[in-house]
């Protein structure tokens, strides 16, 4: 079950994405995250109704790296989530949202070199 905390993060994020696309036609949209260190990468896509995709810039990105680093630090401290430095959220077009945490090894030896 999501927090409070949670829940206002990911409201947040999807309020990002949202104002990076305002055509409305999309399915979902999908915000691959990737966390080093207090950085945030982005990588968004969105997919269209007609099977079409677009890769876009997320609006605001420097705001919405600090609810990212929010729910990064949450969760990796939270003892019923496992450790992650990727993860991909996804939105779907009727405000409905899955999130994925992924945690890669090879990445987390290359920042701590």
């Amino acid at each position: 079950m999501l927090t409070t905390e949670e829940k206002e993060i990911f409201n947040a994020i999807a309020r990002y994405i949202v104002l990076s696309e305002l055509d409305d036609k999309w399915q979902s949209a999908s915000l691959k995250l990737m966390v080093i260190g207090n950085t945030v990468e982005f990588n968004l896509t969105f997919l269209y109704e007609n099977g079409a995709t677009k890769n876009t810039k997320l609006e605001n990105a420097f705001k919405c790296s600090f609810e990212v680093l929010k729910l990064y630090k949450l969760t990796n401290e939270h003892p019923n989530y496992k450790k992650w430095n990727r993860s991909e959220f996804i939105l779907f077009s009727d405000s409905k949202c899955k999130i994925e945490y992924v945690w890669e090894e090879d990445l987390q030896n290359k920042v701590d070199e």
